[in-house]
């Protein structure tokens, strides 16, 4: 098999040539959401959230918490 395009160069592709597009430019389609659901992304898209600092340490600290949790309830 040739390649036709040094590394760099090659398209993003999903399937045989037919490029992809990024998210951003993609024509967004509505999905059916319940009430709650079209809330958390209307909140989301207003830019209400924002990153976690230090993402892997707090993951990490949430898990050490639910493990905790859970053999507390075994125990019991």
């Amino acid at each position: 098999m040739r390649l036709r395009y040094a590394d760099a160069e090659m398209p993003r592709t999903n399937r045989r040539h037919r490029p992809v597009q990024p998210v951003a430019t993609r024509e967004r389609r509505a999905p059916n959401l319940d009430a709650s659901e079209r809330a958390l992304l209307q909140s989301v898209e207003r830019g209400e959230w924002v990153r976690v600092a230090r993402f892997p340490a707090a993951k990490a600290r949430y898990a050490r918490y639910a493990k905790a949790t859970l053999r507390r309830r075994r125990q019991a």
